[in-house]
């Protein structure tokens, strides 16, 4: 399918800014950056940005039947993080199968503690966070895993 996108600049607080350049539409998604699709009010899917040098492909599922005159919406999710200077990111979620969610928020503050300490940016920390809230929830236990520091590219040695 090809999406046409119609678009107004600040009417949601959760869209997207875009800028008109000419004959072209403008927009930017960072690689992970994930969107929601609605029909009107009812949530059809979410789509994953992946990027390759200038182009980005929002990829995922859309669930339902899509009909040649369908108008969509795309909101964005909020933030996984945002810093003092503006800047702000989101990590994808990591694919795991649920069974208790007891420690989880624990575990991706720890992962970003851990990060920052050992020079990660914070993008990256969070990345890190998200992999060990990830590896908590899919557990009866409510503690991180034990994970080698060179799984997440630390250098204890600095």
């Amino acid at each position: 399918y090809t999406l046409a996108v119609e678009a107004g600049k600040g009417e949601m607080p959760d869209t997207k800014a875009l800028g008109f350049d000419g004959n072209t539409l403008k927009a930017t998604w960072a690689e992970g950056e994930t969107v929601r699709v609605f029909r009107g009010e009812l949530l059809l899917g979410t789509l994953t940005a992946q990027t390759a040098g200038q182009s980005t492909t929002l990829t995922g599922e859309i669930k339902g039947e899509i009909k040649e005159d369908d108008k969509f919406t795309l909101r964005f999710l909020n933030p996984s993080y945002a810093s003092q200077d503006g800047t702000s990111g989101c990590i994808p979620p990591q694919k795991v199968d649920v069974i208790d969610t007891t420690g989880a928020g624990d575990a991706f503050f720890a992962g970003v503690a851990i990060g920052l300490t050992y020079g990660k940016n914070l993008h990256e920390a969070c990345v890190i966070g998200t992999r060990l809230a990830a590896a908590v929830i899919c557990t009866k236990e409510s503690v991180c895993p034990r994970f080698n520091p060179a799984e997440f590219g630390l250098d204890l040695n600095r």
